[in-house]
């Protein structure tokens, strides 16, 4: 089996965490998109945050974005996906 680093945010760290990448108040105002399904992105339905195609990509709590997100990443060759769990 193949090991994997996921690093995570605990929810009581997720503003300031969305913040400090400058997502805050574009997530709170309805800006972003799951990069998959397209459903609007808050913070309860946030599930991912990750790199793609050097832009920051977020994804829903849907198991099929999050499965989408993971193959996305590993076709980008990475060992670790350097992204981040919400």
């Amino acid at each position: 089996m193949k090991k994997r680093l996921v690093e995570a945010v605990h929810d009581d760290d997720l503003r300031t965490f969305l913040n400090s990448l400058g997502l805050l108040d574009r997530i709170l105002n309805g800006e972003f998109a799951c990069l998959h399904c397209s459903d609007k992105i808050t913070l309860d339905n946030l599930s991912a945050v990750f790199p793609c195609e050097g832009n920051i990509c977020l994804a829903c709590s849907k198991f099929e974005c999050l499965n989408a997100m993971q193959q996305l990443v590993d076709a980008q060759g990475g060992p670790t996906p350097h992204g981040y769990l919400a």
